[in-house]
């Protein structure tokens, strides 16, 4: 039968380091060599890691030997303490295992092995070693915690790897990383990668982790031609995330101008960014792309219209509704006009109500983001419950009670239909 692992408290079992112990001179000269050694070592890895360090398995190897050599340097440390300060000729007996009884019968054991003390200085001795390499390289630990990990991978010189790193940092697991300086040093870089797919990741996090430093170099890849649509319409969105800004929106409504118009994917992209931006401002830039012939441009259009949430983009609304739309375009007309109406739309809207069919439904429209959170840019109500948003989100939907609750009470009405307008009177209830 195998015997068993022996774990020992013990000292003088160790066996550890003899020959170096010899003599306390050379004791003394090992535990300095070897703290030297440890502290050098330690600061070394450091650099590599966070500077140089391509793989995050060679990272986790190189932090193992330096654990290695601080608990080396700290058992040599510890025993030239022990040396040092433990009565008698401890180191002799101890570590050296000499037995002067055993040649002399009247000799004695003149010392006691002081194992408790021993292993309490060996643990000190290693966290502050530890403590003392972490300090002195910056507070590599912490350090590397939140930012080590991802700089070894975005050295890669795989792009899926890289990209893979860009993942896991805007993971909403890794939100309290997501204020961290070096990050977003790191983040805007990466703008820079020569793979486009990674740059448009980059991109996309610099807006999830609102990295506004990221910002004027974003700026430059909207108005660059040069840049592949996927990094322009990703760097469009960003700049929407991090919120107005005049140069942000001037960028992204120069690209709006001079985009072809079979380039639908860069059209949309920059629809998205300057819907994401709300500035009233844009609604003539968006405008043209609202009567495109492809319909998702089409609809990304109408939604970055009321968006903007400017009076233009509400007289406009009424005009194109005026001339009757068909199908999706009337859908989305509707849907941003419930998102824009003011008091004076609601007996518009009531009357609208009165003709509009009953079986008439919209197809819903929605993005799904990188990290598949969805955007709603056409919601599937039925024309007739858009005419009833717009009534609730005018801003005088209180008087206009006994309307919406005759709607709940007909039995004509489809279910749907009924159910949002109780849930509207219900809200105008708690208000």
């Amino acid at each position: 039968m195998p015997k068993l692992v022996k774990l020992t408290s013990n000292v003088a079992e160790f066996g550890l380091f003899r020959s170096v112990a010899k003599t306390r001179a050379r004791l003394i000269i090992a535990a300095v060599v070897a703290t030297a050694c440890t502290i050098g070592a330690g600061l070394w890895s450091a650099d590599f890691i966070m500077e140089r360090s391509t793989s995050v398995v060679l990272n986790i190897a190189i932090i193992t030997l330096n654990m290695i050599l601080v608990m080396l340097g700290a058992y040599l440390q510890s025993m030239m303490l022990g040396d040092l300060f433990f009565k008698g000729p401890w180191r002799e007996q101890v570590i050296l295992g000499e037995r002067p009884w055993k040649e002399d019968p009247d000799a004695k054991v003149v010392v006691a092995n002081h194992n408790a003390e021993f292993m309490i200085i060996l643990i000190l001795l290693v966290i502050g070693n530890a403590m003392l390499v972490n300090y002195g390289a910056g507070g590599f630990i912490d350090r590397y915690h939140a930012e080590g990990f991802f700089r070894a991978r975005q050295r890669s010189p795989d792009p899926e790897e890289r990209i893979a790193a860009l993942q896991a940092m805007a993971d909403p697991t890794q939100f309290e990383l997501w204020e961290n300086p070096n990050l977003h040093e790191l983040v805007t870089q990466t703008l820079e990668d020569p793979a486009p797919e990674v740059r448009a990741q980059a991109a996309w996090n610099a807006g999830k982790m609102k990295i506004m430093m990221a910002q004027k170099p974003m700026i430059a890849v909207v108005k660059s031609t040069e840049q592949p649509t996927l990094v322009r319409t990703q760097a469009a969105i960003a700049l929407g995330r991090l919120g107005p800004d005049d140069n942000a929106r001037a960028a992204i409504e120069a690209a709006l101008a001079g985009a072809k118009k079979e380039d639908t994917e860069l059209v949309i992209g920059l629809l998205r960014g300057v819907g994401f931006l709300g500035d009233s401002k844009s609604f003539d830039a968006i405008k043209p792309w609202t009567a495109h012939d492809d319909e998702q441009v089409m609809i990304h259009a109408i939604w970055a219209a009321h968006k903007t949430q400017s009076p233009d983009a509400r007289t406009w609304l009424l005009a194109e509704l005026d001339k009757k739309p068909k199908g999706t375009r009337q859908c989305a007309l509707l849907d941003a006009m419930k998102m824009v109406s003011t008091p004076e739309d609601v007996d518009w809207a009531r009357k609208r109500f009165i003709y509009s069919p009953k079986d008439v439904k919209c197809e819903r429209v929605v993005w799904e983001d990188r990290d598949e959170t969805q955007t709603t840019i056409l919601f599937s109500d039925s024309l007739r419950t858009k005419y009833v948003k717009i009534v609730a989100n005018s801003g005088e939907a209180h008087k206009h009670k006994a309307w919406l609750q005759r709607i709940v009470n007909d039995n004509t009405e489809s279910w749907p239909i009924r159910e949002i307008t109780s849930a509207i009177l219900r809200q105008l209830d708690k208000q």
